[in-house]
C-alpha cells in the first residue's frame, strides 16, 4: 500500500500543476478548457472527423458537436458535412484557429523546455520513459475515464476553485 500512497499523492501533485498551466492557457487563448483540447487535437490532424476527435478527446458526439459549433462561431473551425454522407462531419481550423494553436502551443512547449532543463541531463530519459510507463498502467486499468464519478462527462468536470487559481497564478 506504501508505493500506492506515494503514487496517488505524487499524482495529486502533479495533477495540481497541471491544472494551473491548463487555466493559464484557457485564460491566455480566451476559450474553454475542452474548445482549447479540441482545437489542439484538429491542429495536430490538419482535418478530422467528429467521430475521430470524440474518441481521440474521450467525449461523446453530442457533447463535442457542441465544442465544435461554438469554435465555428468563433471563427477558429470549419465544419464540413460530406455531401454523398451528410452524416459524415470533417473539421479543421480556419487561419485563425491556426494561430491561436501555434500560440497557445508555443507557450505550452517553452514551459515544457523549462520544466525539460530542471531536470538533471543523466535523469531525463528515466522520467520520460517513466510518464510513458505510468500513461501505459492508466491504459491498463481503464484510462482517466475509469476514475470519473457516475454520470459525469469530461467536459461536465468541475475545477473547484478554479477562477481563484487563475487570479493568483496571475497576482503571483
Amino acid at each position: 500500500m506504501e508505493d500506492a500512497d506515494r503514487l496517488r499523492d505524487l499524482m495529486l501533485a502533479l495533477n495540481r500543476r497541471i491544472d494551473v498551466i491548463g487555466q493559464v492557457q484557457t485564460v491566455m487563448s480566451g476559450i474553454s478548457h475542452s474548445q482549447l483540447s479540441a482545437l489542439r487535437e484538429i491542429s495536430r490532424a490538419g482535418s478530422i472527423s467528429l467521430i475521430t476527435l470524440s474518441t481521440i478527446l474521450g467525449l461523446d458526439t453530442s457533447t463535442l458537436s457542441r465544442t465544435v459549433n461554438n469554435l465555428v462561431d468563433l471563427r477558429l473551425a470549419n465544419r464540413e458535412t460530406d455531401p454523398a454522407d451528410r452524416r459524415y462531419v470533417t473539421i479543421s481550423l480556419t487561419e485563425n484557429g491556426e494561430k491561436l494553436s501555434r500560440n497557445v502551443e508555443a507557450v505550452l512547449d517553452f514551459y515544457c523546455l523549462g520544466l525539460i532543463m530542471e531536470i538533471p541531463e543523466t535523469e531525463r530519459a528515466a522520467v520520460l520513459d517513466g510518464l510513458q510507463t505510468l500513461l501505459n498502467a492508466f491504459e491498463a486499468v481503464g484510462g482517466a475515464t475509469a476514475a470519473k464519478p457516475p454520470g459525469q462527462s469530461a467536459s461536465r468536470q468541475a475545477v473547484p476553485g478554479h477562477e481563484a487559481l487563475v487570479r493568483s497564478v496571475f497576482d503571483s
